[in-house]
């Protein structure tokens, strides 16, 4: 059963600005806008503008193309989510009865899982044009690890509020010849002490070659959600017999509290950092 929001009309005269205002490039700020109008070149949309073809989808080929379908019904859109481990978020944007009450719940959401809610809206409307277009389908694993990629990249560059001064901010560089770079972010909900991890994989190219993510609960600080994603990249990183490693955190507490003994002196560190310090070596 689809759920009715009761919209304000301040928050839909707001939905524009959000839009533009939104740390991603304008490709997807355009698309955004589109979706939040329900103009996308969708086959139900063109259809009902009276132009004779056919509406069903040209990725499962079960059911009629619109965004709702293609978003968050269709099969293969399904199965990204859960790569993603964002399938309940998935399961609230399917029950909305609009675009617009979808991006209203998107931006109820902590800051940088609207980015990454937008960043794979988009990226699942480019696989739809991309097959329509008579190219060969992405596996929903490959999709998903693009995704990651893309939402760090949009962070790093597009963010208006940096995580450490910009002088000391550098480019992303390549890890060194033969080593593998895992670079980790993490949110936090202050008032519902639950966040979410992320991180991808680079090789010695800066092709990646893996990513992750999951959610967090009873955390205690933003400290403590950064420390729980490096260590989950770790155990994914040791799973996989991924030697060499270099470790990419934009956290300046989590480094200085593994370059140091501090956690160690009964600071207020969580014991994540005891575990990572044990099984990575920081130059």
């Amino acid at each position: 059963m689809a759920v009715m929001i009761k919209v304000p009309v301040l928050e839909i005269l707001s939905l524009g600005k959000k839009i533009w205002d939104m740390a991603c490039p304008n490709k997807v700020k355009i698309f955004a806008w589109r979706l939040a109008h329900n103009s996308l070149p969708l086959k139900r949309n063109i259809a009902s503008k009276g132009i004779q073809l056919d509406t069903i989808c040209p990725i499962c080929y079960r059911l009629d193309e619109d965004a709702s379908h293609t978003l968050f019904k269709c099969k293969f859109a399904k199965e990204v989510w859960r790569e993603l481990q964002l399938e309940q978020v998935r399961i609230d944007l399917a029950e909305l009865y609009s675009p617009k009450e979808v991006f209203l719940y998107i931006w109820r959401c902590e800051n940088k899982l609207q980015v990454q809610l937008v960043t794979t809206l988009w990226a699942l409307y480019n696989e739809r044009n991309a097959i329509n277009a008579g190219e060969r389908q992405k596996t929903p694993t490959r999709l998903s690890l693009e995704i990651q990629m893309n939402y760090f990249e949009y962070l790093e560059v597009f963010s208006k509020t940096p995580s450490v001064p910009v002088s000391v901010r550098s480019r992303w560089a390549k890890p060194a010849a033969g080593f593998l770079k895992i670079n980790v972010d993490a949110s936090f909900r202050e008032d519902s002490k639950i966040g979410g991890w992320d991180f991808v994989v680079h090789d010695d190219h800066g092709e990646a070659v893996a990513a992750g993510a999951g959610h967090i609960k009873n955390i205690s600080s933003p400290f403590h959600a950064e420390a729980i994603a490096c260590l989950q990249a770790l155990n994914f990183a040791c799973g996989q017999g991924m030697m060499s490693l270099e470790l990419e955190t934009d956290c300046q507490n989590l480094r200085n509290a593994l370059q140091t003994n501090d956690w160690d002196s009964g600071q207020d560190h969580p014991v994540e950092t005891n575990q990572i310090s044990r099984c990575f070596l920081f130059q």
